[in-house]
């Protein structure tokens, strides 16, 4: 029995004391010399290890991207690599591209409201509001597993009323502070942007909502513009966090 023990332990990991120790491969619990409990762990992608915020702190970035799923949002999530991002779905295109939406909750990142039509909220009653959202809800839920919390309002168009609205159904309302200033902007000019955005934040201490848009404007130029703008991000030391 110790034999087989040691050789349980070293391809496992050390436990002692009766204490139960998560790790790459299990999870061992020894008491008094005998193995108690063995089963595999799987490692979680590294996304559903970041921190998730209503928004981000000092030091914090939030990289989001909104109107999708299409067959883009794939590429925007590989070109994430292990570092969390936020997209802010439509509903009729969940519908249109399920899988895409599904591709990115199973690597870790954080899917959110951006209602069924990606109509401007200020024209429409409450109860239409709440029907956009808990439908887009639904369909978050039943493709992703996920329950969204956080809403974006459509062309960041709001008021005291639709935040009322939003926030009684359940829902942070998310806005944001950075990205390029225009949906046709090229590569290099959204580089450009972010890079400004990115020293403003760390010089002033505050957190950064990066808005991209995966599946409308100019995906192709987004991606081509990602790898530099995450290098940036990356060399600030800046955490990347989602929002929810």
């Amino acid at each position: 029995m110790r034999r087989f023990l040691g050789v349980l332990i070293a391809l496992v990991l050390v436990v002692s004391g009766g204490a139960a120790v998560a790790g790459r491969v299990g999870l061992v619990s020894a008491v008094r010399g005998e193995a108690v409990q063995v089963r595999t762990v799987t490692p979680l992608p590294r996304p559903f290890d970041a921190q998730r915020v209503t928004w981000p702190g000092p030091g914090q970035v939030a990289v989001t991207f909104d109107d999708g799923p299409c067959r883009f949002t794939r590429d925007v999530v590989d070109a994430m690599g292990d570092r969390v991002a936020t997209f802010y779905v439509v509903g009729v295109n969940i519908e249109r591209d399920p899988l895409s939406l599904r591709y990115a909750a199973e690597r870790g990142h954080s899917v959110q409201n951006h209602s069924m039509r990606h109509r401007r909220q200020t024209a429409l009653p409450d109860d239409e509001i709440v029907r956009s959202l808990e439908s887009t809800a639904a369909l978050i839920e039943g493709v992703a597993g996920v329950r969204p919390s956080s809403f974006r309002p459509p062309y960041g168009v709001t008021n005291s009323r639709v935040l009322r609205t939003v926030n009684e159904a359940g829902y942070s309302q998310a806005l944001w502070n950075g990205g390029p200033s225009t949906m046709s902007a090229g590569a290099a000019s959204i580089v450009s942007s972010v890079a400004s955005q990115v020293a403003r934040a760390v010089r002033r201490g505050e957190g950064l909502v990066i808005l991209f848009h995966d599946c409308s404007g100019r995906p192709n130029q987004l991606l081509a513009a990602l790898p530099d703008v995450l290098s940036l991000i990356d060399s600030t030391g800046l955490e990347y966090v989602a929002l929810s």
